[in-house]
């Protein structure tokens, strides 16, 4: 009867109680779920993002000059560069190193690590210098 009234009471059946106590511990508290708390089998490696993230910082970076207050805190590579052309050069320096095809990542990663940890542009922008700057480079 107190075992009906319990169930009742807290709208639950018998079986998840007997689960519950299945998995307590000592103290009678149950135990942590483990549901998804495990590392996924397709988790990309850190070690691997780390070669990206050191490749595409291997590339100088240029900072607006004239135009800083606008855009600010982006910087920009040669504007003779892609990301398709950055990863093909990973490619080959991963290649160089004798990497195994399993430590070397695909074109998508390079390109979301790229989009979304980098503020990077690849084009300078056309108001970029000074009237100063401009004389200046005439002069030389």
């Amino acid at each position: 009867m107190c075992a009906k009234f319990f169930l009742n009471t807290l709208g639950i059946s018998e079986t998840v109680v007997r689960n519950a106590l299945k998995k307590s511990e000592r103290g009678g508290f149950v135990s942590q779920d483990m549901r998804g708390r495990h590392e996924p089998k397709n988790k990309l490696p850190e070690v691997i993002k780390e070669g990206i993230r050191t490749h595409i910082r291997s590339f100088p970076v240029y900072e607006t000059h004239y135009s800083r207050e606008k855009i600010k805190k982006r910087k920009y590579l040669g504007s003779e560069l892609n990301t398709n052309k950055m990863f093909s050069m990973y490619k080959l320096k991963c290649e160089e190193e004798d990497l195994p095809k399993s430590q070397i990542a695909k074109p998508w990663i390079y390109r979301h690590i790229f989009n979304t940890e980098f503020n990077l542009g690849f084009k300078l922008l056309s108001n970029d210098t000074c009237d100063m700057c401009n004389s200046l480079k005439m002069a030389l």
